[in-house]
């Protein structure tokens, strides 16, 4: 696994006017904020205090084009090789999270990240004929703390479960309907459903708030050309956050008011989840304390390649605002994730190469057993016919290896030239048979050794 930290960009929201409390780096990747509120902890009574960020990008009146080259493209281009991403938008409500993610419908031009990316997605497939690639698209929703699926408006939030995978940990939403998709036009057509379905409502910052955070899921079967070709299998998560509200500001009431309390809830635990990653020897990170971190698990820490897009108002009556997202998205730097490839061991790929070896393993066992049948089979390091006896022997022929076990001939069977070309278990039986008479004719000498040494008419005792 590689460890990999989250990228963070910062987009700030157009403003009418200028906003004298907020400059901008020239490099695109520093922001300063001044807090015109007095502050308590300053050393001068009443002086604003300023905040300084670094990210990885900074936009302000950026394309949405721009948007998606700098934040989703890479996140795509790894997806396709095999690696899970996720892309999120968070900030104020009304900075401009899902402008971002879905884009505007006044023009073409407007398309937001979701849209972009499943038309780069399908411009990479073509240009990969060699791959078999199937796309799947999910749409989970979180309103009040419930699970609902936007492409089934009929599924019950009881009949959707988060679960985890007992082995590897990911996480799973049994229940949520996964839909395959063979071109651009059907997979925004979901996208253009899903988002029909999702809940939005009305207040003083934000004539079309969403009222729940939203999470456009498209999955990836990819196989690699070749009869062994790998099965790669990735997802990319397109989150749009619910935005954090002030009621001060909003003027909530009724049910608005109620499912701003849920979003805030759910923001606060993301933001203890992403301060308990960052931390050093965190012993607890509570995923579990909400529906919104539980699902993202994965994208919190886990196996996945995760960006963040951090929207912000740009008038300067928004700048305490605008602070605290900046200071949770450089927060949400310090989180590293173990990203790997999701390479799947395909059982038919498996059996074929097993197979392969099995050949290859015995054709080796035939070219041995030919080459054992055109030579003698005597082993290199058998004794001969003479070696094998001591000079007694010799010297008495009628007695041999019989009188101490072995064989009663000076030419055993196991020697005798193998005339053609046997089967290879022939061939193996042969040999095994061979390497085991030789053995009992070493045994055989070294005994027929000991005892003449010890009989009293052997060489070399009695004499003086």
């Amino acid at each position: 696994m590689v460890k990999s930290a989250v990228r963070v960009f910062v987009r700030a929201r157009p403003a009418a006017g200028v906003n004298p409390y907020a400059s901008y780096a020239n490099d695109l990747k520093g922001l300063a904020l001044t807090d015109p509120r007095p502050s308590t902890k300053s050393t001068l009574a009443g002086a604003a205090q300023q905040y300084s960020f670094k990210f990885d990008g900074v936009f302000k009146d950026a394309a949405q084009e721009d948007i998606y080259e700098a934040c989703a493209s890479d996140v795509l281009k790894s997806a396709l090789d095999g690696f899970n991403g996720t892309l999120m938008c968070y900030g104020q409500t009304g900075a401009g999270k899902t402008f971002t993610m879905s884009g505007g419908r006044q023009n073409f031009t407007q398309r937001g990240i979701i849209p972009r990316l499943i038309q780069h997605l399908y411009s990479e497939m073509r240009n990969m004929p060699d791959r078999t690639i199937k796309v799947s698209i999910q749409y989970l929703e979180i309103y009040n703390e419930s699970l609902y699926d936007l492409l089934d408006i009929t599924t019950q939030p009881h009949e959707l479960s988060i679960h985890e995978h007992p082995r590897t940990g990911s996480v799973m939403i049994s229940g949520l309907r996964s839909i395959v998709v063979t071109s651009e036009a059907e997979a925004l057509k979901l996208l253009f459903e899903g988002e029909t379905n999702r809940v939005i409502g009305e207040h003083q910052l934000n004539r079309e708030s969403s009222r729940s955070h939203s999470i456009f899921t498209v999955l990836l079967e990819m196989r690699m050309p070749g009869d062994d070709g790998e099965t790669i299998r990735s997802k990319v998560n397109l989150v749009d956050l619910a935005g954090s509200e002030r009621v001060s500001k909003t003027k909530s009431e009724g049910a608005v008011l109620r499912e701003a309390g849920h979003i805030n809830k759910s923001l606060s635990i993301l933001e203890q989840v992403i301060l308990a990653l960052s931390a050093r020897n965190c012993d607890h990170v509570p995923f579990r304390s909400s529906k919104l971190t539980h699902v993202l698990k994965d994208s919190l820490g886990g196996n996945c390649k995760t960006v963040l897009v951090a929207n912000m108002w740009g008038e300067a009556g928004q700048t305490d605002e605008s602070i605290s997202t900046c200071r949770f998205s450089q927060r949400m730097m310090n989180v590293l994730c173990e990203v790997s490839a999701n390479v799947i061991e395909d059982t038919s790929v498996a059996a074929r190469r097993l197979q392969r070896q099995i050949d290859e393993l015995q054709q080796e066992g035939w070219d041995h057993a030919a080459g054992t049948a055109d030579s003698p089979t005597t082993p290199q390091n058998a004794l001969t016919t003479t070696d094998a006896h001591t000079p007694s022997e010799l010297s008495n022929p009628g007695t041999g290896f019989a009188d101490y076990g072995g064989p009663s001939t000076h030419e055993s069977p196991a020697f005798v030239t193998h005339k053609g070309k046997g089967s290879m278990i022939e061939a193996i039986k042969i040999r095994e048979a061979s390497a085991g008479i030789g053995q009992r004719i070493t045994r055989s000498i070294t005994r027929s050794m000991s005892l003449e040494q010890l009989s009293p008419s052997g060489p070399g005792v009695g004499q003086e």
